[in-house]
């Protein structure tokens, strides 16, 4: 039966379980994890991405993730097994290849991930489905917030939820920062927390606080290798935060002191010691052979994660190639660095999207 938002209450916030790439691969431990996530009553997640579409090959990471990848086979059938138990599910999608597969399973939402709130192309198309989109925005500052909302909110996204995330893998808990969401629900924007904190305290703070949406990794066993499950949370906690986000009165907080604790930071929204976007963002990488003087497109290049094996800043998934042309000859998988491009008209700037 298919699932849909509207089943749950209203002013009511979403808990959302990512399994993400906690199986590792594994069909019967998939299956186990979908029916625990389904069975608390939350919103169930899965991460659409290709090692190939999501790294360059010299990208250090490549081997590891490779190994943890979740066959697109096995993908369709944990969607599949969600919308059974009438769960609602979404997809963080990586890629068109995603999106193409979050309209053919007509899941409930799409999640654009931290390392790509630079890639506009990405959020652009996301946006454009009319399925209600998710924005993570680990490892960036307020300006790349603003940049990504104006693109979503002029490519008519139905926004679901922005989500403020530290990308540090555990968070420690004073790196939480929830000042940044409290500061944008006073602005009136739907917002919620990615929590990558170990235990519930943030998490319960984020609650208390009046985000719209939670977002947790989700495994049966954190002791289980690889993925995330090292710093996901298990049934019995999930459960909790979903009586605590039905019921805030059933656990002690003093929401009141939350200002006065680690947990709260500081605004705005900024870059933390240990965030690196030169790892975690897309960077573009040629297609196939480039010619100096070449009038470049979108379709020329490949939106990849470079990491920092380089040599020259690289250019952005959210710089505009319009009217530019290149300085010199970029060989098939080439990264695109600064310097490499001109505006074929002298008067043009380049400028993101």
């Amino acid at each position: 039966m298919k699932s849909s938002l509207q089943h749950f209450k209203q002013n009511k916030p979403f808990i959302i379980l990512d399994i993400g790439t906690n199986p590792m691969g594994d069909p019967i431990l998939a299956d186990r994890m979908v029916r625990a996530a389904a069975q608390t009553g939350a919103l169930v997640k899965f991460q659409a991405y290709r090692v190939s579409e999501l790294l360059h090959p010299n990208h250090p990471a490549y081997s590891m993730l490779l190994l943890e990848e979740t066959p697109s086979s096995l993908l369709s059938q944990m969607i599949d097994l969600t919308q059974s138990l009438s769960a609602p599910c979404g997809i963080t999608v990586f890629s068109p290849e995603g999106i193409r597969l979050a309209k053919e399973k007509k899941v409930d939402f799409i999640k654009i991930a931290s390392g790509d709130i630079t890639y506009h192309l990405l959020i652009k198309m996301a946006a454009e489905t009319g399925i209600p989109l998710i924005l993570s925005t680990g490892c960036a500052d307020q300006k790349d917030v603003d940049s990504a909302l104006k693109v979503a909110r002029i490519a008519g996204a139905k926004l679901l939820a922005l989500l403020h995330c530290v990308s540090l893998y555990p968070a420690p808990i004073e790196a939480s920062n929830l000042a940044v969401m409290d500061n944008w629900l006073k602005l009136a924007l739907p917002a919620g927390f990615s929590d990558h904190s170990l235990g519930i305290e943030a998490s319960q703070a984020a609650l208390a606080l009046g985000a719209v949406a939670l977002e947790r990794h989700f495994t049966v066993d954190p002791k289980l290798p690889g993925g995330d499950n090292d710093i996901s949370i298990t049934e019995t906690e999930a459960k909790r935060l979903m009586d605590f986000a039905n019921y805030p009165h059933s656990e002690k907080m003093d929401i009141s002191s939350v200002n006065k604790t680690p947990l709260w930071g500081k605004i705005p929204k900024r870059i933390l010691k240990g965030e690196d976007p030169l790892v975690l963002r897309r960077h573009l990488v040629a297609k196939h052979p480039l010619k100096k003087g070449q009038k470049v497109r979108t379709d020329d290049f490949l939106y990849l994660r470079v990491g920092r094996n380089l040599c020259g800043p690289p250019i952005g998934a959210d710089v505009d190639l319009t009217n530019s042309e290149l300085t010199r000859d970029l060989d098939l998988m080439e990264i695109l660095k600064t310097g490499d491009l001109r505006p074929v008209n002298p008067n043009t700037h380049f400028g993101g999207v």
